[in-house]
């Protein structure tokens, strides 16, 4: 025990007097990119929001008859009890994140446990979580001239179709060398859509594509339908990506540019032979599985190594002719499309909008 004499306890009373007041610090708000940036690591590898993501949107009656019609009414209940403990959890994350007004992270959360695709930004999937998927791009050069061409009032002038039977159309200068076989296509009624036709004859002409092709009246529509080659049949099927574009009259119009697919690119590539290969160009993908590919963003290849590095799961592997792929959900087409040039959308949806 250590005694003081009288002046050292006066001292240290003073001292202890005329220490400031510890006042409780209010909790420092974190800005958008933190609240974020924690959410994610609170949330990677989390067993029970994997098994809750997407489910919330559900109705009640669907969310519960699976377990209902479990194999005995103990195993119902069993399943049940398992579901519920995991929706505690994360109905307590999400009361915490709303108590702490981390609105950012709390709007995020709440999205993605309504709908399964929509990824927080910057998330990562572990391998086991996503799918090997490729695009492929079937004639790249030709597919990016088309896709200017679509822009250019050049090809929307009217009749073009007939023009075409004169040497005027011999003046754009890229055009001859790139569709050799043009006059033979030639054939219809609207500018940008004879152009599309050429396109399309040209590219089954050198890759040798047996393709059934119904072109309807009105509307300039492909509707691709099982390729063979050499007698292996592949079957891209709802899997098809649109260029849209509009025609002299002002109505959308589509062209089958693009596939994508679930697998690597040698599954596709080695139906074709080195000489067609010189064409095709592809890109892969570790797709999460909880997204659906729908819309393809190319960009620049200088704004690709920003994007792997903020959007990793999105993000093609590769570049290809100096261009990186997104693959690009809801929930991410807006911050992308704000802060990145990009050079060609190609969508899986069939609506001519």
């Amino acid at each position: 025990m250590v005694y003081l004499d009288r002046s050292e306890e006066r001292l240290l009373q003073m001292v202890e007097a005329n220490m400031p007041k510890q006042v409780p610090e209010e909790k420092k708000r974190l800005s958008e990119e933190e609240q974020l940036a924690k959410l994610r690591e609170e949330l990677a590898g989390n067993k029970a929001f994997g098994l809750q993501r997407g489910r919330w949107e559900q109705r009640l009656i669907d969310l519960l008859l699976p377990f209902v019609e479990a194999d005995s009414p103990t195993q119902a209940v069993k399943r049940f009890d398992a579901f519920a403990a995991d929706a505690r959890v994360m109905v307590q994350k999400l009361a915490r994140l709303r108590r702490d007004r981390e609105k950012a992270a709390f709007e995020m959360m709440k999205v993605a446990m309504r709908f399964a695709d929509r990824i927080i930004p910057g998330e990562t999937f572990p391998l086991e979580q996503t799918r090997p998927i490729t695009l492929v791009m079937f004639d790249f050069e030709r597919t990016f001239f088309v896709n200017e061409a679509t822009k250019s009032s050049r090809w929307q002038a009217p009749y073009w179709a007939h023009m075409g039977h004169d040497c005027s159309l011999l003046e754009v200068n890229e055009f001859g060398p790139l569709f050799p076989h043009w006059r033979d296509d030639a054939t219809g009624n609207f500018p940008i859509s004879v152009l599309a036709k050429i396109f399309w004859n040209q590219m089954k002409r050198e890759l040798h594509l047996d393709k059934k092709v119904i072109v309807q009246t009105r509307f300039f529509e492909y509707w691709p339908e099982t390729v063979v080659k050499d007698g292996l049949a592949f079957d891209f099927g709802a899997h098809w990506l649109w260029l849209k574009f509009p025609d002299s009259l002002g109505m959308i119009q589509r062209l089958p540019v693009a596939a994508w697919y679930e697998g690597r690119p040698d599954v596709f590539l080695r139906l074709f032979t080195r000489e067609e290969q010189r064409l095709i160009r592809t890109w892969s993908f570790d797709c999460p599985r909880v997204v659906e590919p729908d819309v393809f963003a190319f960009h620049d290849e200088g704004d690709h190594a920003r994007w792997r590095k903020e959007e990793p799961a999105l993000m093609s592997l590769n570049v290809s002719e100096g261009l990186g792929v997104a693959i690009t959900p809801l929930s991410f087409l807006g911050n992308y499309q704000e802060q990145t040039s990009v050079r060609l959308f190609l969508s899986q949806s069939t609506r001519l909008s």
